[in-house]
């Protein structure tokens, strides 16, 4: 059912716009819902290099249990954990 609904939006001409809005419409929504829920954390403790907004937490970044098992075996440290994106302009860790 996928398959046919993706190939007649290509036949249209509408299935990169589609998926574009899609994806976008997620990040929007994702930024919003950061906006709301770290309002009342604003104040000292951290700052963005980006957007000089400050907070005293940002928000985290947990891996998927599946995930969490290969990065425990490598000993991976990055991308992972809490205070990874600014709750405004999502920006990470590893950007900042």
């Amino acid at each position: 059912m996928k398959e046919r609904i993706k190939k007649i939006l290509n036949n249209a001409g509408l299935y990169h716009f589609m998926q574009g809005w899609y994806r976008q419409s997620i990040f929007y929504g994702t930024l919003l819902l950061f906006h709301l829920k770290y309002f009342k954390y604003k104040g000292t403790g951290f700052a963005c290099n980006f957007c000089n907004k400050q907070y005293e937490k940002f928000a985290p970044r947990l891996a998927a249990k599946e995930d969490r098992v290969a990065l425990e075996k490598y000993n991976v440290i990055a991308g992972d954990g809490e205070n990874v994106f600014c709750p405004y302009c999502m920006s990470t860790s590893r950007e900042r």
